[in-house]
């Protein structure tokens, strides 16, 4: 018989005792009011970067929830980190993408304003949100960091590592991947010429992924897959 999958949930901090009192909003909220969890009921709880904890339901009320250690698993840790530079898209496409790079593995995004990107405004609070229940539903323990929109030049100054850049219509090989890289995504109409500029201010590598023009979130759940994952 399969084993029953249990829910996992993203907490701030893992008590050193051995039992405490959970009270967690999202977390009492989606165990009590939603699941339904009984006495007696496991589920897994993590904090950044932690191993999963195993807890056993031993006592509720209805603002929290009292749990007791079972078991701690480590999770694997990620090959490196990949920091996803994409162009803000329209609709919900960059939600996608938050949520599709989230169960990737991907450390940190941040939406980008370049020339040609038409939606300028992203609710930081949602997208933290989606990006937090993606990570708990994938199996991974390194919270994203959703930051403010920065222009091109903002995010090359502020994340000074490797940079590879997608490109719809020529690409290099990409031999090595360093620990920490840079993945830029340019909006639906493409890199403008201006965006171009600042590339050539610095060292990249343009990534180009098949022989299709892909959309903004499609390109960047395939490439930063291509290098989190580049053997």
């Amino acid at each position: 018989m399969t084993p029953k999958k249990l829910h996992r949930f993203l907490i701030e901090k893992i008590p050193s005792s051995d039992s405490w009192v959970l009270d967690d909003e999202h977390v009492v909220h989606q165990g009590l009011s939603i699941l339904k969890f009984k006495i007696g009921e496991s589920f897994i709880v993590f904090a950044d970067k932690g191993p999963d904890i195993t807890v056993e339901l031993i006592d509720r009320d209805k603002r929290s929830m009292t749990v007791k250690k079972i078991k701690e698993v480590s999770t694997p840790a990620l090959p490196r980190t990949i920091i996803a530079a994409i162009s803000i898209a329209k609709g919900a496409s960059f939600e996608l993408a938050v949520q599709k790079l989230t169960e990737i593995g991907v450390s940190a995004i941040v939406p980008i304003l370049s020339e040609r990107t038409v939606k300028t405004a992203v609710r930081l609070d949602r997208l933290q949100k989606i990006s937090n229940e993606a990570l708990e539903l994938s199996g991974g323990n390194t919270r994203v960091t959703i930051h403010e929109p920065m222009t091109l030049e903002e995010c090359f100054a502020t994340f000074p590592h490797s940079a590879f850049v997608c490109d719809g219509y020529e690409g290099d090989s990409v031999a090595i991947v360093p620990e920490t890289a840079v993945l830029y995504v340019g909006p639906e109409g493409g890199w403008s010429l201006s965006d171009e500029a600042v590339f050539e201010q610095y060292s990249i590598t343009r990534l180009k992924l098949g022989e299709k023009v892909l959309r903004t979130e499609t390109a960047a759940i395939i490439g930063a897959y291509t290098l989190l994952w580049h053997s």
